[in-house]
């Protein structure tokens, strides 16, 4: 059985099982001198494993029960002609992805010795004694706190996960996929070990591949080297993201820490689901807003207010949430918020000029397209169209936003409502 072939045409790809729980999709394309393959365990984001899941990575990308250091991971990429192997966590939504990655050149064998290194790395890690090595998950555990002490240099960064934080405090979109320090106390080699083979048997797994390659011969790859006994009984599909609608007065959080430069973080929420015929509008709505040097947001508060050292929005589609993110001089954080609504609110009116609405399209689309020229944008793509169930190849969004009306995105900014907003001091 062949698979799709090709993601330059305006197709669904569809995932083919390789095993239980299980499931290959290729993406075949031959734009590329190199191919990708992603492992994602997909797990559900929780306060109790986030730590844990956000932990594994640091262990498994420091040694296999092959190749027990880092060095000798690095000559099997030299090995494979500047091969490029990686292991992190992912946030998508409320779920939390532990992805292995590996990039490597098509010609003969050279892609499939890529994935059978994988294989080591993800099925097969460096172990004593039936536990991680206790130096590795020390060190994993060292790394992991610094990364998350850091986060308060970028003010930006910390600013927006410190309004999520807050604005999602009951949901598990609050969650912090990197993890906590608290946490990390508990964290030993065994323990870590034990619940890294929970996830291999509980979770489902998908194989995500990118590049010029026979699909046939792909999935018998796939299956030989991935489809083998270790547990897979109690397989739990994390759940869809819930989309949150409450409409209320906005809450406001505050926190000092003297910088010189001030940060604010507006989150609006809206009565759009993540998949169906308002989510191309929803894109085109918030590109008028703030996705760009010839928004609302960037022309009215940059250009000519003078108020804000940089100004943008971004679109969680998951959960239908609106970022509104600035760099702004504390005591202009008021007229800063103000002056925000009011954009939302001139769009909700339909004011929306010519050149504002043509931009828009104009650099959504040209996004859109620019993303799949980059193999990783184009799996990142996918990835989330098949976490949604949504069907959709980036042509056809492209197609249904050329069809988007001004009536559309004036009735989905009259469902915007700002929930909370964070200014950080």
């Amino acid at each position: 059985m062949s698979m799709p072939q090709t993601i330059e045409k305006s197709q669904a790809i569809n995932a083919v099982p390789v095993g239980e729980g299980m499931r290959l999709h290729f993406l075949h394309s031959t734009k590329f001198k190199t191919a990708i393959f992603c492992v994602l365990l997909r797990r559900s984001l929780t306060r109790e494993d986030a730590t844990l899941n956000a932990l594994l990575p640091g262990v498994l990308r420091r040694g296999t029960s092959k190749h027990d250091t880092i060095g000798k991971i690095n000559a099997v990429m030299e090995d494979l002609y500047g091969g490029v192997f990686d292991c992190q966590t992912i946030k998508k939504g409320e779920q939390q992805l532990i992805q292995f990655y590996f990039e490597g050149l098509t010609f003969h064998d050279n892609f499939y010795r890529g994935l059978e290194f994988v294989k080591e790395a993800m099925l097969s890690p460096l172990t004593i004694n039936g536990a991680f090595k206790d130096s590795y998950c020390a060190g994993a555990v060292n790394s992991l706190k610094d990364d998350i002490s850091s986060l308060i240099n970028n003010k930006a960064e910390y600013a927006k996960e410190r309004l999520f934080e807050c604005m999602c405090k009951n949901e598990p979109f609050g969650i912090s996929a990197d993890g906590y320090i608290e946490d990390l106390a508990f964290a030993k080699a065994p323990e870590l070990y034990k619940h890294y083979m929970k996830i291999l048997d509980a979770s489902p797994i998908e194989f995500v591949c990118l590049g010029n390659l026979d699909s046939d011969e792909l999935q018998d790859k796939v299956k030989s080297l991935f489809d083998r006994p270790f547990g897979r009984k109690a397989i739990s599909v994390p759940p869809s993201a819930q989309i949150r609608y409450s409409p209320k007065p906005i809450d406001i959080y505050r926190e000092n820490l003297n910088s010189s430069q001030g940060k604010i973080c507006i989150g609006l929420r809206a009565e759009v689901q993540s998949v169906g015929p308002d989510f191309p509008a929803m894109l085109l709505l918030n590109e008028i807003l703030g996705s760009g040097p010839n928004s609302k947001l960037f022309t009215r508060l940059r250009e000519k207010e003078s108020l804000c050292y940089y100004v943008n929005s971004v679109f969680y589609r998951f959960k239908s949430i609106i970022l509104i993110q600035s760099g702004v001089a504390p005591e202009n954080f008021g007229r800063m918020l103000d002056l925000a609504i009011q954009e939302i609110d001139d769009i909700k009116c339909g004011k929306i000029s010519e050149a504002e609405w043509g931009n828009a399209r104009k650099s959504l689309i040209n996004r859109l397209r620019g993303g799949q020229d980059y193999p990783s944008a184009a799996i990142d793509f996918y990835t989330v169209q098949h976490l949604l169930g949504d069907t959709d190849t980036a042509n056809d969004v492209i197609e249904k936003i050329e069809k988007v009306a001004l009536e559309d995105i004036s009735r989905l900014a009259g469902t915007l409502y700002a929930d909370a907003a964070f200014e950080l001091s």
